[in-house]
C-alpha cells in the first residue's frame, strides 16, 4: 500500500510540472498570435471615424484610425493608477469634438505629482495636432489625427473603479462610457484612441527619456491648465518634434519568450524531480539490501 501511494504521488507531481510546462507553452503561442494579429492590424489602411463605429467592437480594437475634430480643452480626463516601470502615473484623456460624437484621445501618461489633492493638467503642443483653433496642423499640412483603437475590455470591476470624481479634470479609474456620455450631455464614442506621436507628426519618447516632472504653473504658452512643463525635459536633438507624454502601447503585459521561460523552468523541475525520485529508490535499495 505505501508503495502504491509513493508511485501516485510522483506520477501527480511529475504531471503537474510537465502539464505547467505544456500550459506555459500554449500560452506563449497565443501571445505570439496576437503579436501577429496586431501587427497585421496596424498595417492595414487607416479607419474613417464612420468606419470604425459601425465595425464589431473586437474587430476595430487595435485598427489604425485616422480623424479630425476640435478639443474640448477644459474637459481633461485623467485615468488613475496607470503604471509604467513601477511608477505610477495618469493616463490622459482629451475629448475631441467631431462629427461622430465625442472622441476619447488618449494623449499618454505621465507620472502624478506628490500631491494627489491637486489634479495638474499635463501641457502639450495640442496646435500642433489640429485640435485647437488657430493650430498649426500636422506636419505636411494635415489637420488628421492618427492614432490606434483600444477597445476597453469589459472584465468584472469593483463599483469603486467606475466612481467619477467631481470638478474637471475629471479623475476615474475605469472608463465608463455610458456615465461619461450622462456627464458630457453628448455623444460618447464607445472606444479610446491612442496616439501614436510617429503617425501625428511627432516622435516618441526617447527610451531613455527622464521622466515628465515639473508641475506648476511656468507659463511658455502651453495649453491647459498648470500642471507639467513639458520645457524641462530632455528629448535630444529632436526636442522641438518629441512628444512629451509616454505613448508606448504594449500589446501584451508577457511577451511570449517569457512564457516559453516558464516552459522550460517547468520542465526542468519535472526533470529534477525524477532525478530526486530515483535517487531517493537507489538509496532505498541500498539500505534494504545491506539489511
Amino acid at each position: 500500500m505505501k508503495v502504491w501511494l509513493l508511485r501516485a504521488g510522483f506520477v501527480l507531481v511529475l504531471s503537474i510540472l510537465f502539464g505547467l510546462s505544456v500550459w506555459q507553452i500554449l500560452r506563449g503561442g497565443e501571445k505570439q498570435e496576437i503579436l501577429e494579429a496586431g501587427q497585421v492590424r496596424l498595417a492595414a489602411a487607416p479607419l474613417s471615424l464612420t468606419e470604425a463605429v459601425g465595425m464589431d467592437p473586437q474587430e476595430r480594437d487595435g485598427r489604425l484610425i485616422e480623424f479630425s475634430g476640435e478639443a474640448v480643452l477644459e474637459r481633461w480626463i485623467a485615468l488613475d493608477n496607470r503604471m509604467r516601470d513601477g511608477a505610477v502615473g495618469y493616463e490622459w484623456l482629451l475629448p475631441v469634438r467631431s462629427g461622430a460624437g465625442l472622441v476619447l484621445l488618449n494623449v499618454g501618461w505621465a507620472r502624478t505629482g506628490g500631491y494627489r489633492e491637486v489634479i495638474e493638467v499635463p501641457r502639450l503642443p495640442l496646435d500642433r495636432l489640429g485640435v485647437v483653433r488657430g493650430g498649426e496642423g500636422l506636419a505636411g499640412g494635415r489637420d488628421m489625427i492618427v492614432g490606434r483603437i483600444y477597445q476597453p475590455k469589459l472584465l468584472m470591476q469593483l463599483d469603486d473603479e467606475h466612481v467619477i470624481e467631481p470638478g474637471w479634470p475629471l479623475r476615474t479609474q475605469a472608463v465608463d462610457f455610458d456615465r461619461l456620455q450622462q456627464r458630457f450631455r453628448e455623444r460618447v464614442l464607445d472606444f479610446e484612441v491612442r496616439l501614436i506621436p510617429g503617425q501625428s507628426g511627432f516622435a516618441a519618447q526617447d527610451d531613455g527619456i527622464a521622466p515628465v516632472s515639473g508641475y506648476g504653473d511656468s507659463g511658455g504658452g502651453a495649453v491647459g491648465q498648470g500642471g507639467l512643463d513639458s520645457s524641462n525635459i530632455n528629448t535630444g536633438a529632436n526636442s522641438a518634434q518629441a512628444w512629451p507624454l509616454r505613448t508606448d502601447w504594449p500589446l501584451l503585459t508577457q511577451s511570449p519568450a517569457r512564457h516559453y521561460g516558464y516552459a522550460l523552468q517547468w520542465f526542468l523541475m519535472g526533470l529534477a524531480w525524477i532525478w530526486v525520485v530515483l535517487r531517493i529508490s537507489r538509496r532505498s535499495e541500498t539500505d534494504a539490501e545491506a539489511e
